[in-house]
């Protein structure tokens, strides 16, 4: 949502018909869009699903590349997943959708 508003250039209500937004959590990817330095988002974690397929980066950790040569942090960053998950009510497929992938036993 912030890379939309920042390339739309419009600005994040704080209220909306008389009610309190939900304050926006992130950051705008502008900077890496505009080939910006690598290290934009060093300091931040960031969570993704669609579809039931998962990612999860924490700095310079992707948790896709970490199976074979870090197991430890691979554990580490696939709670943190579930961590931000749970925090952003993430709700997965519990049926094969489009391009998902089938859910996982016992997920519904």
């Amino acid at each position: 949502m912030p890379t939309v508003l920042e390339a739309t250039g419009v600005e994040y209500p704080v209220t909306y018909q008389g009610r309190e937004v939900h304050p926006l959590d992130g950051r705008s990817w502008i900077p890496l869009l505009e080939d910006g330095p690598d290290d934009v988002f060093a300091d931040r974690e960031m969570g993704f699903e669609l579809y039931g397929f998962r990612a999860y980066r924490r700095g310079p950790w992707k948790i896709l590349r970490l199976a074979d040569t870090q197991p430890d942090k691979l554990a580490e960053l696939a709670e943190a997943w579930e961590d931000w998950a749970m925090k952003y009510g993430v709700v997965e497929p519990d049926r094969p959708v489009g391009y998902a992938k089938p859910p996982r036993p016992g997920s519904h």
